[in-house]
């Protein structure tokens, strides 16, 4: 029996059985894993932190609980100069889950009690990385993969005291605490300082059993060995010398003594071969290509693997099958690797029918398929998640939804095909993709081919090894097209012709026989004719939350005048366009897409003068110059986009691109063309990068004896966001004096600094739920006190000695020029929401006739609306 084993003793031992005759030996392997330990109410016990890990607090812990909610840590040191006083605390560090499900990070190391929350709750029975840093200058804290809460530090940190330093208590707290805060889950990986520590060293108590992670099926793939480990699983693989990765799920670039150097190497038996990742390629991959464009899937071990989101929201690919009826898939995901995973989400080809695949726990396959679609042809696919259900659009069109809630990938997203060795459940099409791949969007994002996990066997894409089939009525169909278009200028009237997508709809696609139709002489050269065309059609974005976009058609008239030497076209070509892409139907989606597609209009398209929109794209400009494409024509405008801007007046021209520029209107402004005059008055609207600046003569700071109120309403589901700021002016580059109310994570915050130490009055509520609450925030001298709703008080004082508030900066609602900078941190986003009837020491501020400077301010269309409805009230 051995009383107690470690890392280092494990290996294999040989047992000798002493007899007389002979002796009997045995060999056994011996295998230490790590303890995991399961917490059900009572912490297991580190040792104390030293003095400088105490005071530079480094903390990273992993865990996996079904019921989030308890006290993740606290560790503190306390005073020891006088043994007959009462022990206190002089620095102590708690994080706890909160009802909320976020974890909250509660210090005082010395400049006392202070908070700082995660954005997002802790994911269910799924594993947690929870970071938090507590240093000199700053305190961080991040969850996952979400982006890090930081705060920095306003006062310097006290010198330290003397004292002792408790123990770590990881999952609880040294003294008791009610059901309600005990913490019950799996802590599989604490680290301290860099340094992971070995929780089997830990003082464990009885309550608390060992975790055996290794004891569910499929975890390592490939005859993988598995071992319980303090990391951010709970278990570690590992892999035969074939395979390599976190589960073995990769192959390894070597065999039969062969490298393929980046590639994956299949050992074919009696022979081996490499599959060369995007960019590489010769027989053992050694040699570098450019990555080819559009990307050509023609092997059966050709795929794409790109790197794990956090979740998924949507998929988006243009590609054009081979002219084949076999099945082939186009992507593929799932909540973990091998063929037994219990969620996974593919697109298949199969009958020449896109077909969506869902599977979830304890439910039935669901599959949703399109119409059948020519062999062959260019097809445009996307998937995206809305609420609680995943909808299919092939060319545009809707096919269906499955019901589904938010899907969170366990693996990469393979594109066009598997890796290699790697299984998939039995219902799943495994066989590579066979075509061209032009375009690829993950959550709205253009794949990031240089950043792959891992990609093979993918070439230059000729569209000669894909041929579309040909007959004569496509022949028939672009040689009659051009014959219509012609007839029509013979009438008395000018008129402006629309291809008949709605009674020919199989014949779209004849568009792309461009060259055809260009060849052949026309008789409209013969006499002027006029005609409307439309320029490409772009998508505007309003700048309210909820508006649709708007498609604005911007009309251009041009007259065809005699020439022998110039062919004219009876309608316009497309514009950048792929030479074998079929001419689209253009709509708009629920994801942005540019459509540069020139077609004949109605000019009667019109736009209401109420429409809520900011982003314009110039009108035709007879100094644009027209380039070539092959056979293909676009207009590029001249780049300086603003030249010719409809922002007016009361608008700044923002650029975008060479074809889009933002308007950004001055304040009261709002409109296409930043013509619309909207009073603020009383009640204004934020959107996050808008700001009201009122002079600092409207809220002076001339005494410490005398009380200065600051009240207003508001409402907002954002989460962080800073309502109102005074400091120094921005000449002033060091933090000094400031007065702030703002919201942090989710909790109303009252801070202001007098030079001698920052007061921090923080709500216990939350009030990012949308509701509108009234405020009240009273400051007279270092005293200071915040009431919410008129019942909800909270007290707080400044430290130090100093009592006068000592700014001379202007006063910001709704936000901050380069808010992080000005506010030293603090707070790192503007408001968005409604803020309404601020006062400044009882004095209401109509903030249209006091501001001096802003941006981007909007009515508040809640209050806006009952103002007006009380009006009318009074009217009768």
């Amino acid at each position: 029996m051995l009383p107690s084993v470690h890392r280092d003793d494990e290996g294999s031992y040989t047992c000798e059985i002493v007899k007389e005759e002979n002796p009997v030996f045995s060999t056994v392997d011996l295998q230490i894993d790590d303890f995991i330990p399961v917490i059900d109410g009572e912490p297991i016990e580190l040792p104390p932190l030293s003095d400088e890990e105490i005071v530079n607090l480094d903390i990273e812990i992993t865990l996996n609980t079904a019921n989030p909610k308890g006290i993740i840590f606290e560790t503190k040191r306390i005073n020891s100069g006088d043994l007959l006083a009462t022990p206190y605390d002089t620095i102590h560090h708690e994080a706890k889950i909160t009802d909320y499900g976020t974890v909250l990070y509660e210090f005082d190391i010395g400049n006392g009690r202070q908070i700082v929350e995660t954005t997002n709750p802790i994911n269910p029975n799924e594993w947690n990385v929870i970071k938090i840093k507590n240093d000199k200058n700053q305190v961080t804290i991040q969850l996952n993969d979400e982006s890090a809460t930081i705060r920095q530090h306003t006062n310097p940190l006290p010198s330290l005291s003397t004292g002792v330093n408790r123990p770590v208590f990881i999952g609880g707290r040294h003294e008791p605490t009610n059901e309600a805060n005990d913490f019950r889950g799996i802590i599989s990986q604490v680290v301290l300082s860099g340094h992971n520590v070995g929780l089997g060293d830990a003082r464990i108590p009885s309550s608390v059993v060992k975790y055996d992670a290794c004891a569910s099926t499929n975890l390592c793939l490939n005859g993988a060995n598995c071992r319980n480990a303090n990391n951010h699983h709970g278990f570690s693989c590992e892999c035969a010398e074939e395979f390599h990765g976190e589960y073995c799920q990769w192959r390894s670039n070597s065999c039969h003594d062969e490298s393929c150097n980046t590639g994956i190497c299949l050992d074919n038996e009696e022979s081996w071969q490499c599959v060369c990742p995007l960019g590489t390629t010769g027989l053992r991959c050694e040699e570098k290509t450019e990555i080819p464009q559009p990307l050509g899937f023609t092997s059966d071990t050709s795929f794409l693997a790109v790197k794990r989101p956090v979740k998924f929201e949507s998929i988006k690919m243009k590609l054009r099958p081979q002219a084949d009826s076999d099945e082939h898939i186009l992507m593929y995901f799932a909540s973990d690797y091998g063929s037994n995973t219990k969620q996974y989400t593919s697109l298949s080809l199969i009958a020449n029918q896109v077909v969506l695949t869902v599977r979830r726990p304890d439910k039935e396959v669901q599959k949703i398929r399109s119409e059948t679609l020519e062999a062959g042809e260019l097809i445009d696919v996307a998937v995206r998640q809305a609420g609680n259900a995943l909808v299919m659009t092939v060319d545009g069109n809707q096919v269906s939804t499955i019901e589904t809630d938010t899907l969170k990938p366990g693996t990469e997203i393979f594109i066009g095909g598997l890796p290699p060795g790697l299984n998939s459940p039995d219902d799943v099409v495994e066989q590579s993709f066979q075509g061209c791949v032009y375009e690829i969007l993950i959550n709205s994002q253009d794949v990031d081919l240089q950043n792959l996990s891992s990609s093979g066997d993918i070439s230059s894409c000729e569209e000669s090894q894909f041929p579309v089939e040909e007959d004569d009525t496509t022949t028939t169909t672009t040689t009659e097209e051009p014959e219509a278009v012609i007839e029509e200028p013979t009438t008395e009237e000018p008129t402006t012709t629309e291809e008949p997508i709605t009674e020919e709809p199989t014949e779209e696609p004849t568009t792309t026989e461009e060259p055809t139709t260009t060849e052949e002489p026309t008789t409209t050269t013969e006499e002027p004719t006029t005609t409307t065309t439309e320029e490409p059609y772009h998508i505007y974005e309003t700048s309210r939350d909820d508006d649709p976009e708007i498609i604005i058609p911007v009309e251009t008239t041009t007259t065809s005048t005699t020439t022998t030497s110039t062919t004219e076209e009876p309608e316009a070509e497309p514009a950048l366009v792929l030479p074998t892409d079929p001419v689209e139907e253009n709509d708009v989606s629920d994801e942005e897409e540019e459509i540069s597609t020139i077609s004949t209009v109605s000019p009667d398209n019109g736009l209401d003068s109420d429409s809520d929109y900011s982003e314009g794209t110039l009108p035709p400009d007879s100094s644009s110059e027209e380039i070539v494409v092959g056979d293909v024509y676009s207009t590029q405008e001249p780049n300086n986009i603003c030249a010719n801007s409809t922002c007016g007046m009361n608008g700044q021209c923002v650029p975008r691109n060479m074809t889009h520029y933002t308007c950004e209107c001055k304040l009261y402004y709002d409109g296409p063309t930043c013509s619309l005059f909207k009073p603020i008055e009383h009640a204004a609207r934020f959107d996050g990068d808008a700001f009201i600046e009122l002079s600092s003569d409207e809220f002076p700071h001339l005494t410490s004896e005398k009380d200065e109120i600051v009240a207003f309403k508001f409402k907002t589901e954002q989460q962080n966001g800073v309502l109102l700021w005074q400091g120094q002016r921005p000449t002033v580059q060091q933090m000094e004096d400031y007065i702030s109310v703002g919201i942090v994570n989710g909790h109303l915050h009252f801070s202001y600094e007098l030079g001698g130490g920052a007061a921090h009055l923080i709500s216990e509520e939350r009030v990012d739920d949308g509701k509108e609450h009234s405020v009240r925030f009273e400051r007279k001298g270092r005293e200071g006190q915040m009431r919410i709703d008129n019942y909800r008080e909270v007290d707080g004082r400044s430290t130090g000695i100093l009592a006068m508030l000592n700014v001379d900066g202007n006063i910001f609602v709704g936000g901050v020029p380069d808010i992080s900078k000005a506010t030293g941190g603090l707070f790192s986003n503007n408001f968005v929401g409604c803020i309404a009837d601020v006062e400044l020491n009882g004095v209401k501020l109509d903030l249209m006739a006091t501001a001096i400077d802003g941006k981007n301010v909007k009515p508040c269309d809640e209050w806006m609306h009952r103002k007006r409805w009380l009006y009318r009230r009074r009217v009768r």
